[in-house]
């Protein structure tokens, strides 16, 4: 009876060795992988400020956050009038200006408009008076002012034209009066006027510098071509602030 007992313990024993083996082994489950340090955590973040009397919305546009640089705007930036109407509209690609730049008045009418992209290639760059008349319009790469300007008066009439280099005034302009009459002579260096001629009648002037084909680009969706100007290029972007007014 007693050698029964002894091999039933013995027996239970050896049957409990793998159930005990099996409670004591390494878990079933794994643990998440790490995360790999070099791994692209860059994401877009959506920033909006809104009139702190109000409430409306006056800013909106988008920023690109990443791990190792510091945030860029990347995407469309827009701001607001009071009244909801569109401001600005400007594309940022990492910082940097991209593609069509416009400006509207409150009204709706457009303000600006320029182009941003290869930075060898020039477009058109125009601005506007309220109501839609033609306030000056140029050759520009990436912003800057470059090739033939032309500005106008409200009423139409041509008020200035001549050539910037660098984004600045340079060599002979021709500005007339208002009445289309005169024209007097004035001679720029970097954007400062060093000289002037005395006014003469319009059609005694020297002849106006060749002009580039401008087209009319109001709202456009693509922007237009034209033969790059010989200066280098230069990159300031305009702003909606500025306007752009016949010389005095």
């Amino acid at each position: 009876m007693r050698r029964r007992s002894v091999i039933r313990a013995v027996c239970i024993a050896l049957c409990a060795i793998p159930l005990w083996t099996a409670c004591s082994s390494e878990p079933s489950y794994r643990l998440p992988p790490r995360a790999d340090k070099d791994a692209d955590t860059s994401h877009l973040e959506t920033h909006t400020k809104s009139d702190r009397t109000t409430g409306k919305l006056v800013h909106e546009w988008t920023v690109l956050v990443s791990r190792d640089k510091p945030p860029q705007k990347h995407g469309v930036d827009k701001t607001y009038y009071a009244s909801g109407a569109k401001q600005w509209e400007h594309e940022f690609d990492h910082g940097k200006p991209k593609g069509a730049w416009r400006s509207w008045y409150e009204d709706g009418q457009p303000r600006s408009e320029c182009f941003f992209g290869d930075p060898a290639v020039d477009t058109i760059m125009t601005w506007w008076y309220p109501g839609g008349q033609i306030q000056s319009r140029g050759t520009a790469r990436n912003g800057a002012h470059r090739g033939l300007w032309r500005y106008y008066y409200k009423s139409g009439q041509l008020a200035e034209e001549g050539q910037f280099v660098e984004n600045q005034k340079q060599g002979m302009w021709r500005a007339w009066s208002e009445d289309g009459q005169t024209v007097t002579m004035r001679r720029y260096t970097k954007g400062v006027r060093v000289g002037e001629d005395k006014a003469v009648p319009a059609d005694a002037a020297p002849p106006a510098p060749q002009a580039a084909s401008v087209v009319h680009t109001q709202l456009a969706a693509k922007p237009p071509v034209v033969a790059p100007a010989p200066n280098p290029p230069v990159t300031k972007p305009i702003d909606p602030d500025d306007d752009e007014r016949p010389p005095k």
